[in-house]
């Protein structure tokens, strides 16, 4: 990026500041810087130095002892550091202040706001730290990071807190799965004055064995299903060969039946078509085919002239003939 030098980390140049986005990693980055010489941390966190003569008036430079020049001289080169630490925009906003003081409280003005706005801030960020837990999915590196961000807006800010409690804080805010490691870090003897970082360590490398455990457990269940599908597979080919000999037994005793019913009905329709035939043959008049009397009452047969089909029955019937046509006439009477 064009606002930001490729030089930044190096111990003879300062961090830039290119807006409030930045400024609290800027503010931690410069306090660093001007550490290196201890007057010139002085003099921004307490003003320049000043001489006064008898008369209670600022020294003229010219009645400065060499001493008194050095010590003057640090609010010079602070005032350097920040304006070599500030990009166009935030330089034009404070080249008229005369102090490296002055520049270092109108930016925290700026970008951290008034004392109230400070207080509010100050306040959110111990609602962060009191609620700080490990987020679902979220490593213990991860939750390192977000936390020592925390911690440190919060010392940018004034406030510091006790070793002890952040280190408590830590323990309380992983899961219930690292209970184990929780009760053997609560009992060591050195929590108190351990570092933060330190136990972050401790719970990332129970972690991995969590993350270890759990894949062999994945490891041991995948197995296990492999080997229920396989039985479970074998069994169905089984049960799948019974069932078709079973569908096949009975589909054969099905059609065996429906052909034993057809016989039946087939025998039953010819047994009753040919007892109605007898029935009806037997109670038809064998002369005119109509029921209810007999071919010796028939009508036509007594209204037929007689007729002999042989000469042996045309003898036979002389004799008779007297006799029947008498026997006619007193029938139709």
């Amino acid at each position: 990026m064009a606002d930001n030098y490729p030089e930044e980390k190096s111990d003879y140049r300062a961090p830039l500041l290119t807006g409030t986005d930045n400024y609290n990693w800027w503010k931690g980055r410069m306090e660093t810087f001007l550490s290196r010489d201890p007057l010139v941390l002085r003099v921004v966190q307490k003003g320049p130095y000043v001489f006064l003569d008898k008369d209670g008036k600022d020294k003229d430079i010219d009645d400065l002892t060499s001493d008194e020049l050095i010590k003057v001289g640090y609010n010079g080169k602070a005032k350097n550091s920040f304006m070599n630490g500030l990009n166009q925009a935030e330089h034009d906003k404070l080249s008229s202040l005369k102090s490296a003081k002055e520049i270092w409280d109108a930016l925290e003005t700026y970008h951290e706001g008034s004392t109230s706005l400070k207080k509010v801030k100050l306040s959110n960020l111990m609602n962060e730290f009191g609620n700080f837990k490990l987020r679902e999915g979220e490593t213990i590196k991860e939750s390192q990071a977000r936390f020592q961000v925390n911690i440190n807006a919060l010392e940018r800010l004034g406030k510091n807190i006790p070793q002890d409690e952040i280190n408590m804080k830590v323990l309380s805010a992983v899961p219930f799965i690292y209970e184990p490691e929780v009760t053997y870090l609560e009992s060591s003897s050195n929590l108190d004055t351990m570092d933060h970082l330190s136990v972050f360590v401790e719970l990332e490398q129970f972690e991995t064995k969590i993350h270890e455990s759990k894949m062999e457990s994945v490891k041991a269940l995948v197995d296990k299903m492999k080997n229920l599908a396989l039985h479970s597979s074998s069994k169905l080919t089984s049960d799948a060969e019974s069932e078709s000999d079973e569908e096949l037994a009975l589909m054969s005793r099905k059609i065996k039946k429906m052909i034993e019913k057809r016989n039946k009905l087939k025998k039953g329709k010819a047994f009753g078509a040919k007892r109605e035939s007898r029935d009806s043959k037997d109670d038809a008049c064998f002369e005119c085919g109509k029921k209810g009397h007999f071919k010796r009452d028939c009508y036509k047969l007594k209204n037929k002239p007689k007729q002999l089909a042989t000469s042996r029955d045309r003898k036979k019937s002389k004799a008779l003939l007297t006799w029947s046509d008498d026997e006619d006439s007193a029938s139709d009477d």
